[in-house]
């Protein structure tokens, strides 16, 4: 079976810091975004702190004259067993705080001492580390989670290298146990950046107005809250921005993503937004544009939607706190594809507009017309399976078209949408007819979590 891949890369305001800057900060990733040189040294843990998740990550804690699988250049006594993480953002002079909750295991107590470390250093270009000026900071020796800040102020890195921040547990002779860490979040000092970008949404778009519909909206369907439900984030739409009308009257939730350039597997960190029926990506007030809490730089910019493929830009986009118009809406704005021999249509096509491909109804990384875990089923099973004629009215990842209404059959409905795009292809240098696939291939580090999660009290 031939398949259409739409591709990604498996990340005047006033100063502000930059929030949330570690991949897979709450480790609900598996250990995506996370190096550690004695891999099976860090693990998932099953035990988390409330409101961590079901998992937290798990380092055993070096003890005293236990040999090193690596040590940082400048200090033998340095760490042994670590989890670090790169934040190529960061640059001499920069002020961090980092936030995380931690606790102890104690399996064997030490009388000399032991706790849980932070440490500063420095990744060079051919991958060997090096200590870094008040690298190292105590995060406590608690056996209870609790929450620690620390500061620090970056200093002039080695040529090439880049800051990251380690993670680890110490006891000082003959101590065992294991240091746990969970909710972790990193802020910069630095200039506020907004987002200035307009998208398409294949599945409410209609071509007479040159706008897209927004009767979910009208029919008070909108949530007010995230609706994505992995990993969702905090914030509601403001009160009064879904009475607007007219073209800028609200679509749906969109969920933004920025990639730093030096680290395209996982995020670097999502907000979300709200689109209008212009195309126009908004804040969650209706009006102002999306500001990320991060330093002005180069970052490539991935758009999601509850049920629509996801897109990013082919090349990093400038954004600032006086971002240049990044037009998702126009071919001239080249989407992220696998090189070739492959032939992706990241998105739809019709003259110089791109739309990003509707019908993703079962929120996995494909749009199938048939086959195993296919999209016309979801809509079927959504209208009671047995009976194609019934309908359902909401908030629905199965309304395809997102007009409000959950159709299998008749007019305007949600079935036909699917088999249109997947014959289209055929047109248009992709698979030929319903067996055709569209597949979004997000490149990751993502382990099964099966393989990964560990139980402290099996160990």
């Amino acid at each position: 079976m031939m398949k259409l891949y739409a591709t990604l890369l498996t990340t005047a305001l006033l100063p502000i810091s930059v929030m949330a800057q570690l991949i897979n900060a709450n480790f609900e990733q598996g250990l995506l975004g996370w190096i550690s040189p004695c891999a099976e040294q860090a693990t998932l843990s099953t035990d988390a702190p409330p409101n961590g998740g079901q998992y937290s990550l798990q380092i055993r804690a070096r003890t005293g004259g236990e040999g090193s699988c690596i040590e940082p250049d400048g200090d033998p006594s340095f760490l042994t067993n670590f989890a670090y993480q790169l934040l190529p953002m960061a640059v001499a002079g920069d002020q961090i705080t980092f936030t995380a909750t931690t606790k102890l295991l104690v399996d064997v107590p030490d009388a000399f001492g032991h706790g849980i470390r932070c440490d500063f250093l420095a990744v060079l270009a051919d991958g060997s580390m090096t200590q870094l000026t008040n690298m190292m900071t105590n995060l406590g020796i608690h056996t209870t989670w609790q929450s620690s800040t620390i500061p620090y102020t970056v200093p002039v890195l080695p040529a090439g290298a880049t800051l990251a921040v380690a993670l680890s547990g110490y006891f000082m002779t003959n101590g065992q146990g294991y240091a746990l860490f969970d909710n972790l979040v990193t802020s910069i000092t630095g200039s506020g950046a907004v987002l200035n970008a307009q998208v398409w949404l294949e599945g409410p778009y209609a071509a007479a107005q040159g706008l897209m519909r927004d009767d979910l909206r009208a029919a008070g369907y909108i949530p007010s809250t995230d609706p994505y439900p992995n990993n969702p984030i905090a914030g509601s739409i403001a009160p009064g921005a879904l009475s607007v009308t007219g073209p800028n009257a609200i679509v749906d939730w969109l969920r933004i993503e920025l990639r730093h350039t030096l680290s395209t597997t996982g995020w670097q960190i999502r907000v979300n937004g709200l689109l209008q029926r212009d195309g126009d990506i908004v804040a969650l007030d209706g009006v102002s544009p999306v500001s990320f809490p991060v330093k002005a730089g180069n970052y490539q910019l991935v758009v999601r939607h509850r049920n629509h493929l996801t897109i990013m830009t082919e090349q990093a986009v400038s954004i600032s706190s006086t971002s240049p118009l990044v037009d998702l809406r126009s071919t001239s704005t080249a989407l992220n594809v696998r090189p070739a021999p492959f032939n992706d249509l990241p998105a739809r096509v019709v003259g110089n507009q791109q739309f990003m491909w509707q019908g993703n109804t079962n929120t996995d990384l494909e749009v199938a017309y048939t086959g195993v875990l296919n999209d016309r089923d979801g809509i079927l099973g959504a209208v009671g399976g047995s009976v194609p004629t019934n309908t359902i009215t909401g908030y629905h990842f199965t309304d395809v078209n997102m007009d409000g209404v959950v159709k299998y059959i008749g007019p305007n409905n949600d079935r036909d949408p699917l088999l249109r795009d997947h014959w289209w292809l055929g047109a248009h240098g992709g698979a030929t007819g319903a067996g055709a696939v569209l597949e979004e291939r997000v490149k990751s580090q993502v382990t099964s979590h099966k393989t990964q999660v560990t139980s402290h009290k099996a160990q």
